[in-house]
């Protein structure tokens, strides 16, 4: 049986959860398993992946921004806190707090330059960092949307 790259326990790996996939021996969210151990095995300290906490999932030309606790991939959406919604603009979908209006414009061009530092293409599948700086400005144009890993942690 193969041993988790974060606990070191032999395990079946992962199990599926409403918030992605886990170790079953620690509950570590997949990614940082599977990084991990590449770290591990490369003999390299474990960087931090994503600093800002949020990340932009391209898939099939469209881009869905998310906190990194999701993990989830291929551009799939999930239940937001009650009042939340999914709200699009351009390629970019985000979810958005009750009752704000959102700044569509400053949150295409926070998110069109993500994907740009990160090297990635909307035509380009993958997950790519939001950095701080960037994710600092999509906060005062979707307030309260830093708010949303906490209430994630709250969901039951």
């Amino acid at each position: 049986m193969p041993a988790c790259a974060v606990c070191g326990r032999e395990a079946t790996i992962l199990k599926a959860t409403e918030g992605g996939a886990v170790c079953l021996a620690c509950g570590e969210p997949a990614l940082a398993v599977v990084l991990a151990g590449i770290f591990r095995t490369l003999g390299v300290a474990r960087p931090e992946i994503l600093p800002s906490g949020w990340y932009l999932d391209v898939w099939d030309c469209r881009g869905t921004l998310k906190p990194g606790e999701s993990l989830l991939g291929y551009g799939s959406t999930y239940d937001l806190p009650p009042g939340w919604r999914w709200a699009e603009t351009g390629w970019f979908r985000f979810p958005c707090p009750p009752g704000v209006r959102p700044r569509y414009a400053a949150v295409r061009r926070a998110l069109a330059e993500a994907l740009d530092r990160a090297g990635g293409a909307i035509n380009t599948s993958g997950w790519y960092p939001v950095p701080q700086d960037l994710m600092e400005r999509l906060s005062r144009a979707v307030p309260g949307i830093e708010d949303l890993p906490e209430l994630m942690e709250e969901k039951p």
